[in-house]
């Protein structure tokens, strides 16, 4: 039996410094030397794979955690965690009420201004009146004939009074 260390997949992604498909990667491409299955006949078996391999094909190795140091981890206090907790909950309060402050004070401009412009509108339309209301009947209604006048050819088409356009339209109509 040899005396150089050996992982298998898992063991080996945890001492080094590549994710596990990338492993497998250069295993599948037989990039890490002396890498091979546990039975050779089947493909499913786990890899073994030699440590000096590992540090041929690049990948720089650290030494793993005993599986004992992970079980005796020291408790978090739990009076510790909870202070913790209540301090983000305080400070995440605090953002809470500046945004809805900020918000408020937004909302309230909003209202100036529109109480504003609606003083306006009423200045603007105060004592005219209406606007004609539209018919939704989508069928043309013909205009009344107007009165021949001499020198219109097509009085239909006389450009209403007070256009820029009325002193031109008289020069060619006459």
């Amino acid at each position: 039996m040899t005396d150089r260390p050996t992982f298998t997949l898992a063991e080996a992604v945890r001492a080094s410094d590549r994710s596990r498909s990338t492993l497998q990667r250069d295993l599948k491409a037989g990039r890490i030397d002396g890498a091979h299955r546990a039975d050779p006949a089947d493909p499913a078996s786990p890899w073994v794979i030699p440590a000096a391999g590992l540090v041929a094909a690049g990948y720089r190795l650290h030494a793993p955690a005993p599986p004992a140091a992970a079980d005796s981890a020291p408790e978090p206090d739990p009076s510790t965690a909870a202070a913790a907790d209540l301090a983000d909950l305080r400070r995440r309060a605090e953002v809470a009420e500046a945004l809805a402050a900020e918000r408020a004070a937004t909302l309230a401009d909003l209202r100036e201004a529109l109480d504003a412009t609606r003083l306006a509108l009423r200045a603007l339309t105060a004592g005219h009146a209406p606007p004609p209301a539209v018919s939704a009947d989508p069928t043309p209604h013909p205009e009344p004939p107007a009165p021949d006048t001499p020198g219109d050819p097509d009085p239909g088409l006389r450009p209403p009074l007070g256009t820029r356009f009325r002193r031109a339209w008289q020069g060619f109509t006459g």
